[in-house]
C-alpha cells in the first residue's frame, strides 16, 4: 500500500464514520451527492457493503463488541488460527480503513480468556506507526476507570504490524441502547453522565480522547457504559504536537471546529465531543452535517425527528438547549471550562435547580432578589436554602404557565415576608429562630392563598418539609396535615399528593409510628401510579427502608431489589435514589445475617454517593449502616471509622440537637461500651437521652426507649445493676404508651429486664427472658446484650432439664472486659452441662482457666454453679 492508497483509506474511513450514523434514506442521499476521488469512493462502498447484511452494525461500530458477527462484504484477511503473543485469532468482528478487530482466546494455559484483538493495519505501514502504537499503549496504561475499556496486552508482529488486546465487551452502542429502551430525558442524561465521568477521569490522567461519538460508547446488559478507543488520544504533556499517523483522525459530525482547522487540541475538544454525543442521544442526529458548520437548536432538531427523539423536546426547550449549545460552542473559550463543569450543570438540571447556561428569566430574577436581601441571620439563610430547594424540586409539577407565574409571585411574597420578619430593625436586634420563621410562613400561606388551594397545598408541603428537616416535628405535622386536608376536600394533583403522603410518612417515622409510615407510603405508591419514574422510585425507596425498620425483611428485600433492577434497566445508576436503594438492600442483607453481601452493597452506595452526591445526607446514613455491618463481623475499627465520618457530616448538616445526629452518637457510644468504656458510656448516653427527650418534648418515642436500653446496659457493665433496673422500668413504662405497631420491635426491653433479674436471682427471670430454644441457637452476630440474655435463658432451661448448646464461634481476646469473661464462663458451663463427653471435658478445662484468670472474681451465682461441677478453682 503506497502513500496515495493509504490516504484514500483514511479519507474513506472518515466518510464511513459519518455515513454509518445516518439512517438508510439519509445515507443514500448523502452518497448520491458525495464528490470524492474514485479510489476513496470505491473503498467507502466496500466498507458500507460489509454492513448491509449485519444488523449488529446498524448505527454501530463493532470494535470491541462481543455481540458483533464477522464482516461478510470484504474478503477476510486469512488470520484465523494465527497466534499473536499469547492469543490465537478467531473470527473477524469488524474492520475499518485503519484497523481490523478479531475475537481471540488465550492459549498459553494461564487462564481461559477471550478478548477483542485490534490489529492496526495502516499504522504499521507508516514509518511513525510503531511510535504511535507505543503512544497508545502509554495512554491506555494510565487509564483506570470502571467505564473505560482498558488494555490487557500489546505487541508487534514480525512484519511490524502493531496489535492490542482489550476486554471483549458484551454490549451495544449507546444511541441504540437509548432507542431500544425508550429512555426518557432524565434516564438518558444519567446514562450520559457515566461517559462524562470516564472522560473527566482520563483528563485527570492528562489524556484527551478526541473522538467521542456513539459508536465509541457501548452499554452492557446492566446499563453500564464502556468508553472505547483511546487510540487517537494525545497526552497533554507531549512535546510533539504533529502526529503523522492518526488511526482515525476525527469524525466530521462530532469533531470540534478546532480539530478541522488543525489548531492546538485541549480538553475543550472532549467537552465538545460530549456535547455532540448528548445532542445525538436527545435529537437523533449529530450536531453538524458534513457540509455545515451551523448547529440547529436541539429542541428544533428533536421536533423534526421521529417520536423517539421528539419526547425530549420539552426538556430541551426548557433548560437543555442552552446547556448543549454552551458545550458545542465554536470557540473553545465559550464552552464549559471542563467536563466536570458540564456534568455539574447537568446534575443541577437533574435536581431541579437552575442551570448555569440558562439566560436570566423571572425565576432567576427571584433568586437574584433573594441574594440581594441576605441578612446575617444563620437560621434565615438555612431556611431559604430549604425552601428554595423545595421549590426547585417540585417546579416540574406545574401544568400551566399561569400556575407557574402564580407560584413565583406567591413564593416571592412569602420569602419577602420572612426576610422582613428577620430584619434586625424590625425585631429590635433579636434573631428569630427558624421555627418562628417557618410558622410565620405557614400562617401567610393560610391567609394569602386560601382562594388558590393547589398552590396553598404545595407551599404547605414545602414548609412542612423544611420543618421536618429542621426537626420541628409538631409544626411539620400541622403543615403537612393541612395540605392533606385540602386533598381530602377534593383537590386533585396526584403527584403533589404522593409527595405530601411521603413526607408525612417520614414524619410518622420520626414521631415513632413506623406502622403508620409504612401504611402511608403504600398509599403514596398508589397515588403515584401514573407519575414520572423518579417520584415513584423515591417513594419505593422509602417504602423499602420503612419495611426494614418494621422488620418485614422479605418484602423489604423484594422492593429494594426490584427497584435497583428497574433503575439499572433505565440507566439511572447515578441517581441518589439508586444509592438509597442500594443502602436499603444492604441494610436488609445485614439484618438477615448476609454480612458479606451487605458490606459490598453498602460500599457500592458509599462510592456512588461520594462520586455524585458527596453532600447528600444519604452518605452519612449509608456510613451509619456500614458501621453496623462491620460491627456484625467483628471489624470494630472499620465500624468506628464509618460512624465517625457519618457523625462529622451530620453535625455539620444538622447540628448536635437533631435525632439523626444522635443516632450515630448512640452507635459510637455503644461501640465504646463494647470496648470496655462503661463509665464514659454512661455519661454519653445520659447526654444523648437528655437531648432526645427535649426533641420529643418528653413524649413516648421508640428512640428514647432505645436510649434507655443503652444507658441500662452501660450501668450494668459498670456494676450498677440497681440503677440499670430502674432505667429499664422507665423504658417499659414508655413502651406501654406507644402504638401497638411499635411494641413488637421493642420486645428486647423485657429480655433486658430478665437478664438483670437473672443476675439478682429473681424467680421471674425465665419468664421475662422468654422462649430461647429457637431464638438462641446461633449467638454469633448478636449484640452482646442479646447474647447474654440468651445464655441466661439457656442456663435456666438446662437446669430445668431442657439442655441446648448454642453455636458460638466468637472468642475472648486481650481486649475483652470482665463481664465478657463472665458470660463466656456461662457458655462453657452450658457445654459442661449439656455437651457431648468430649465437649464436657473441654468445657471443664476452659472453666478452670477462666476461673484462674478472672479478676475481679465471678459473682456468687456463677461461682456456685461452677463449684457444683467440681471444676478446680
Amino acid at each position: 500500500m503506497d502513500a496515495a492508497d493509504r490516504s484514500a483509506w483514511q479519507h474513506a474511513d472518515r466518510l464511513f464514520a459519518e455515513l454509518i450514523e445516518l439512517d438508510a434514506q439519509e445515507r443514500a442521499r448523502r452518497l448520491e451527492s458525495l464528490t470524492a476521488p474514485e479510489a476513496v469512493r470505491e473503498h467507502l462502498l466496500r466498507m458500507l457493503a460489509s454492513t448491509r447484511k449485519q444488523t449488529w452494525l446498524d448505527h454501530e461500530d463493532p470494535v470491541l463488541s462481543a455481540t458483533a458477527t464477522p464482516a461478510r462484504g470484504l474478503e477476510p484477511v486469512p488470520m484465523r488460527g494465527r497466534r499473536l503473543g499469547h492469543w490465537e485469532i478467531g473470527e473477524e468482528l469488524g474492520r475499518g480503513g485503519m484497523a481490523v478487530v478479531y475475537r481471540a482466546r488465550r492459549v498459553d494455559g494461564a487462564v481461559n480468556q477471550e478478548v477483542a484483538l485490534k490489529v492496526l493495519t495502516v499504522a504499521s505501514l507508516s514509518r511513525h506507526g510503531a511510535e504511535s502504537f507505543r503512544g497508545e499503549t502509554r495512554i491506555l496504561a494510565r487509564l483506570r476507570h470502571p467505564h473505560i475499556v482498558g488494555l490487557l496486552d500489546t505487541g508487534i508482529t514480525d512484519d511490524g504490524t502493531p496489535w492490542l488486546a482489550m476486554p471483549l465487551v458484551d454490549g451495544v452502542h449507546i444511541s441504540r441502547w437509548c432507542d431500544e429502551h425508550a429512555l426518557d430525558t432524565r434516564a438518558t442524561v444519567h446514562l450520559f453522565l457515566q461517559v462524562a465521568g470516564a472522560v473527566a477521569s482520563a483528563h485527570r490522567s492528562l489524556v484527551i480522547h478526541r473522538d467521542i461519538k456513539p459508536s465509541n460508547v457501548l452499554v452492557d446488559a446492566e446499563g453500564q457504559v464502556h468508553l472505547l478507543d483511546f487510540g487517537i488520544g494525545r497526552l497533554l504533556n507531549e512535546v510533539d504536537h504533529a502526529t503523522v499517523t492518526q488511526w482515525r483522525a476525527l469524525t466530521p459530525g462530532y469533531a470540534a471546529p478546532e480539530q478541522h482547522s488543525g489548531e492546538s487540541v485541549t480538553t475543550a475538544v472532549d467537552v465538545h465531543g460530549l456535547g455532540a454525543l448528548l445532542y445525538r442521544l436527545l435529537t437523533g442526529q449529530p450536531p453538524r452535517g458534513a457540509d455545515s458548520a451551523d448547529i440547529t437548536l436541539p429542541s428544533q432538531a428533536a421536533a423534526r425527528q421521529a417520536q423517539a427523539s421528539s419526547r425530549h423536546r420539552l426538556a430541551l426547550l426548557k433548560d437543555l438547549d442552552p446547556v448543549l449549545m454552551k458545550a458545542l460552542a465554536a470557540d473553545p473559550a465559550n464552552r464549559y471550562a471542563s467536563v466536570d463543569a458540564f456534568s455539574a450543570d447537568l446534575q443541577r438540571w437533574l435536581h431541579g435547580k437552575p442551570v448555569l447556561a440558562t439566560p436570566p428569566s423571572r425565576s432567576y430574577r427571584l433568586r437574584k432578589f433573594i441574594s440581594r436581601h441576605r441578612l446575617g441571620v444563620a437560621a434565615t439563610s438555612g431556611l431559604l436554602v430549604l425552601l428554595l430547594a423545595g421549590v426547585a424540586a417540585t417546579l416540574w409539577q406545574a401544568r400551566r404557565a399561569q400556575f407557574e407565574a402564580e407560584r413565583a409571585v406567591a413564593v416571592k411574597g412569602l420569602l419577602v415576608d420572612i426576610l422582613q420578619s428577620a430584619d434586625p430593625t424590625r425585631t429590635g436586634g433579636a434573631d428569630p429562630p427558624a421555627s418562628d420563621l417557618l410558622r410565620l410562613g405557614a400562617d401567610r400561606v393560610h391567609s394569602q392563598l386560601a382562594d388558590r388551594p393547589l398552590l396553598q397545598a404545595e407551599m404547605l408541603l414545602l414548609i412542612g418539609r423544611a420543618q421536618l428537616a429542621r426537626g420541628f416535628l409538631e409544626q411539620s405535622k400541622v403543615s403537612l396535615d393541612s395540605a392533606l386536608a385540602l386533598y381530602a376536600e377534593g383537590l386533585v394533583d396526584a403527584d403533589l399528593l404522593a409527595q405530601t403522603q411521603t413526607d408525612r410518612a417520614m414524619l410518622d417515622y420520626e414521631l415513632g409510628d413506623n406502622g403508620a409510615a409504612v401504611q402511608r407510603l403504600r398509599e403514596a405508591d398508589r397515588s403515584s401510579a401514573n407519575a414520572a419514574q423518579p417520584l415513584r422510585w423515591k417513594i419505593r425507596a422509602h417504602l423499602a427502608d420503612q419495611l426494614l425498620v418494621a422488620r418485614e425483611f422479605d418484602e423489604a428485600h423484594t422492593v429494594a431489589s426490584e427497584l435497583i433492577q428497574s433503575m439499572r434497566s433505565m440507566g439511572e445508576t447515578a441517581s441518589d435514589t439508586y444509592f438509597f436503594a442500594l443502602r436499603s438492600l444492604g441494610a436488609v442483607k445485614s439484618a438477615r445475617g448476609e454480612h458479606a453481601q451487605a458490606i459490598d452493597l453498602l460500599l457500592q452506595s458509599e462510592r456512588g454517593l461520594l462520586q455524585y452526591h458527596a453532600k447528600s445526607d444519604l452518605l452519612a446514613s449509608t456510613r451509619n449502616e456500614l458501621g453496623l455491618a462491620y460491627l456484625a463481623v467483628g471489624k470494630q475499627d472499620l465500624a468506628e471509622q464509618a460512624w465517625s465520618a457519618a457523625l462529622e457530616q451530620q453535625q455539620r448538616m444538622y447540628g448536635e440537637a437533631h435525632a439523626i445526629t444522635l443516632t450515630t452518637r448512640v452507635n459510637l457510644a455503644g461501640l465504646h461500651l463494647q470496648q470496655g468504656g462503661a463509665a464514659e458510656a454512661v455519661t454519653e448516653f445520659e447526654r444523648i437521652l437528655e437531648i432526645e427527650q427535649t426533641i420529643h418534648d418528653d413524649r413516648p418515642h421508640p428512640q428514647i426507649v432505645s436510649d434507655f436500653g443503652w444507658l441500662a446496659m452501660a450501668h450494668y457493665q459498670s456494676g450498677s445493676i440497681d440503677k440499670a433496673i430502674g432505667i429499664v422500668q422507665s423504658a417499659q413504662q414508655m413502651v406501654d404508651q406507644l402504638p401497638e405497631s411499635e411494641r413488637a420491635t421493642l420486645a428486647w426491653v423485657n429480655r433486658l429486664k430478665g437478664l438483670l433479674h437473672f443476675e439478682l436471682g429473681k424467680e421471674d427471670a425465665a419468664a421475662l427472658l422468654g422462649d430461647v430454644s429457637d431464638r438462641c441457637r446461633d449467638l454469633d452476630g448478636m449484640s452482646l446484650g442479646s447474647r447474654w440474655g440468651c445464655l441466661a435463658g439457656l442456663l435456666l432451661a438446662a437446669e430445668a432439664g431442657r439442655c441446648q448448646v448454642p453455636k458460638l464461634e466468637s472468642d475472648l481476646d486481650a481486649e475483652s472486659t470482665a463481664i465478657e469473661h463472665r458470660w463466656m464462663a456461662v457458655y462453657e458451663l452450658l457445654r459442661a452441662l449439656c455437651g457431648e463427653p468430649a465437649q464436657r471435658e473441654a468445657a471443664a478445662h476452659a472453666l478452670a482457666k477462666l476461673t484462674a484468670d478472672e479478676k475481679p472474681p465471678f459473682p456468687g451465682w456463677l461461682e456456685q454453679r461452677i463449684r457444683a461441677l467440681n471444676v478446680p478453682q
